[in-house]
């Protein structure tokens, strides 16, 4: 299952009152969520305090039948206050209490299918963006915070930093529906926009900010494509990890990077080379990364108010602003 249960999904299983079938699903769901982990946890605290709650009442409303009653209210209200506590501050997907990827499905419709997208118009004639909406973004653009990235700085008038898991749906989404405006601009005005990948894998044996091995191969393929750039490959085995994401295993992609980038000693520079992925990952705890993709425009943060993804046409606009400087 991709989204977290509902509290009250959460508040049934553990009280064993779900059907066999979604009480498996849910437990595995547990198992790897700590967001849902912690509200478990939570309501078990709170089910244990409950119990040890003693309510003075007059006479008339100590009853056997209406204490229980009464109790068992609170029990819930109270269980369901920190529940949704708790859940209130994670995303569909659990990303607010570890770092994950962002589902396609939960964001805008250029994310269910990873194929290249074309720049949008105004970009490719390069017109720029006008209009109220366009002003509209320019505004909330340019009162948010910036961040120093940390990257030494080129030529370039717009740097753009994408945390990238190339085991990550959502990342392949992104990173074949982004470039493409990137060409445009890069076409019209050469060396406008430089784009830096940084690695965010989600696997606890090269990032420990994620407690569990969601991608299992993410690791391997992140020191694949850094080795693959030394055989001027990179493009090529990235477009084949993107392909082939769904069935990826550490071993499948050290064949990978053998056959299709030419990389013969993966295993024998691994160490030294998760160092700078590990490094890559400091980076993006320093700046609050806590989903893949995160993309990072001249240091401000290229997501919507509700967290959500740009769309291409959001990416276009906040690249058009920065070129405006």
């Amino acid at each position: 299952m991709t989204s977290h249960p509902t509290t009250d999904e959460l508040m049934a299983w553990r009280d064993t009152e779900v059907a066999k079938d979604r009480a498996a699903e849910i437990a595995a769901h547990v198992a790897t969520c700590a967001a849902c982990t912690a509200a478990v946890t939570a309501l078990e605290h709170t089910s244990a305090a409950i119990q040890a709650w003693r309510i003075d009442a007059p006479p008339a409303m100590t009853s056997p039948v209406r204490r229980r009653s009464h109790r068992r209210m609170l029990y819930w209200a109270s269980a369901a206050i920190v529940i949704i506590g708790l859940l209130s501050t994670v995303r569909v997907e659990c990303a607010a209490a570890a770092p994950t990827c962002d589902h396609p499905q939960f964001h805008f419709s250029f994310l269910r299918s990873a194929p290249a997208q074309p720049a949008p118009a105004f970009v490719s004639s390069g017109s720029g963006s006008s209009g109220p909406a366009a002003a509209m973004f320019d505004r909330d653009w340019n009162a948010r915070r910036r961040v120093k990235m940390g990257i030494p700085a080129g030529e370039e008038k717009v740097l753009v930093v994408m945390f990238i898991d190339w085991q990550c749906p959502a990342c392949r989404a992104v990173h074949m529906s982004y470039l493409p405006v990137v060409d445009a601009i890069n076409t019209t005005t050469p060396g406008a926009v430089r784009v830096v990948t940084r690695d965010f894998p989600l696997n606890i044996r090269c990032n420990p900010n994620v407690p569990v091995e969601m991608h299992p191969a993410a690791c391997e393929a992140a020191v694949a494509v850094r080795l693959a750039r030394d055989t001027h490959r990179e493009n090529e085995l990235i477009a084949w990890l993107f392909a082939n994401q769904a069935t990826l295993t550490p071993a499948i992609v050290r064949q990978a990077a053998k056959d299709v980038a030419g990389v013969t000693d993966l295993d024998a520079r691994y160490s030294a080379v998760v160092a700078d992925v590990l490094a890559d990952v400091e980076l993006g705890r320093k700046l609050e990364v806590g989903s893949t993709p995160t993309v990072f425009i001249n240091g401000v943060l290229a997501r919507t108010a509700d967290n959500a993804l740009f769309s291409p046409e959001q990416f276009a606009m906040a690249l058009a602003a920065e070129l405006k400087k």
